[in-house]
């Protein structure tokens, strides 16, 4: 056999010559293809190596998930036989329960060796806080529940974010998400959604300067501040005079009642005044909160009409004896007086009230009318009665709840419209409604019409 390189080709030339035989060329591999052959080899072998490599990383993935697992589940069993989690566990060694002494595991595991991907040396690291758990381990690929890296397991589940993590973004208060506390917030905060936040201080009583009412605290709450006293008069309407050809009676003053210290809360009311009424009317009620007063009657034929605090009207004059004079309308204090010879009844005495500062009387009975002499005088606002010079009963004065004078024809004396007068302290409270006064330091609504009285927070 011969080598010899061919010049013009540059391939490698053997030749080979078998006894008896002519020599025969046979052609070979050139250099390129000898190398690409090597490459291709090179290639299949590291990719070889390399998924080795990376099946190697999975397995102890996979491992370390298995271990953590199991680690879980054993120290779960552990809580409920010893009440709490092993404050440390090592690895290698077998997990016993000191109260009861049973065996929870027989090795605790390690992390398989070498670390992977971006783990380092780390291991598996346990530790417990407020008897909550964590195991810290780390996955070199991870896999298609859990990415690579590190993380950690507790006992709500293999992939938990750390403490530090929840308190994370503004969260400065409030569990942790393991049982533990981002921490706690100062005098006037309190925690909301993980934020200290001011807390509403609800006002008092003493901090509004208020004594009575049911004022807002501020904070979404009605505070009790006691009652809002208050001096209230109340005065129904008057009656009407009657209308009798020859011996009208006085009409009844309507109801007083008064109260020095009534307690009024918070809101709004209706105050009525009974108006004024046409003669041999019946007078109206007037009211407020929790008081009502009554109208007077309107004067009978011959005897005076009823206040509406009950007392009577006089009697008429008789035909026998020619007693001819209409008695007086009763007053809300007094009875009506009886009539004279002709002479009408003088109306009953009202009663006197200074809520509005001075003394004034109120609701008086009309006089009677007198057929051969005067009409009867009405008292405290009420009309006098009419006479054979004047035989036409007159008006009460208005607001004044006082009873309309007899008649000696069918012009009888109207009956006077009602009154409510409200007095309090000022500040005590804040009003509205009536005309408004001060006197003596005291805010006073008067009332002549009908509308309404509002109490708030001053």
């Amino acid at each position: 056999m011969g080598i010899k390189k061919n010049k013009v080709s540059g391939f490698i030339q053997l030749n080979f010559k078998s006894p008896g035989l002519g020599a025969k060329k046979l052609m070979g591999f050139t250099l390129i293809e000898i190398l690409v052959v090597i490459v291709v080899f090179g290639v299949l072998i590291t990719g070889s190596v390399i998924s080795l490599a990376s099946s190697r990383v999975a397995a102890r993935d996979t491992r370390r998930l298995g271990d953590v697992k199991a680690l879980q589940e054993s120290l779960g069993l552990y809580k409920n036989a010893e009440g709490s989690y092993p404050q440390t566990i090592i690895p290698g060694s077998p997990l016993v329960g000191p109260i009861s002494g049973l065996t929870f595991l027989n090795s605790v595991p390690s992390d398989p060796a070498p670390p992977d991907g971006s783990c380092d040396s780390l291991g598996y690291q346990y530790g417990v806080s407020n008897n909550i758990y964590t195991i810290t381990y780390c996955l070199g690929k991870g896999t298609d529940q859990i990415a690579g890296g590190i993380h950690y397991a507790k006992p709500t589940g293999m992939d938990v974010a750390m403490c530090n993590t929840v308190c994370a973004g503004g969260r400065n208060c409030g569990n942790d998400g393991c049982g533990g506390s981002c921490g706690t917030c100062g005098g006037g905060f309190t925690c909301v959604n993980g934020v200290c936040t001011v807390v509403c201080v609800p006002a008092t009583c003493v901090s509004l300067g208020l004594t009575c009412g049911t004022p807002s605290d501020g904070c979404g709450r009605s505070l009790s501040c006691g009652d809002c006293l208050m001096a209230v008069l109340v005065v129904g309407g008057g009656g009407g005079g009657s209308m009798s050809g020859t011996y009208g009676g006085g009409g009844g003053g309507g109801k007083v009642s008064y109260n020095a210290s009534l307690a009024v809360p918070y809101g709004t009311y209706t105050v009525t005044v009974g108006p004024t009424v046409a003669a041999a009317t019946n007078g109206n009620s007037s009211s407020f909160h929790t008081i009502t007063s009554g109208g007077g009657s309107q004067g009978l034929i011959r005897n005076g009409g009823t206040s509406g605090n009950i007392f009577v009207g006089g009697l008429g004059g008789n035909l026998y004896p020619p007693r001819l004079g209409g008695g007086g309308g009763g007053g809300s204090s007094a009875i009506g007086d009886d009539a004279g010879n002709g002479v009408g009844g003088n109306g009953g005495a009202g009663t006197d009230n200074s809520i509005s500062g001075g003394v004034v009387s109120y609701a008086g009975g009309g006089g009677g009318a007198g057929s051969a002499g005067p009409g009867g005088i009405g008292a405290a606002g009420g009309g006098m009665g009419g006479n054979t010079l004047s035989p036409n009963g007159l008006p009460a004065t208005s607001n004044t709840g006082s009873g309309g004078g007899g008649s000696l024809n069918t012009v009888g004396g109207t009956g006077g419209s009602g009154i409510v007068i409200i007095r309090h302290a000022v500040g005590l409270v804040s009003t509205t409604g009536g005309i408004t006064s001060i006197v003596g330091g005291d805010e006073v609504h008067t009332f002549t019409a009908t509308g309404q009285f509002v109490v708030s927070q001053p």
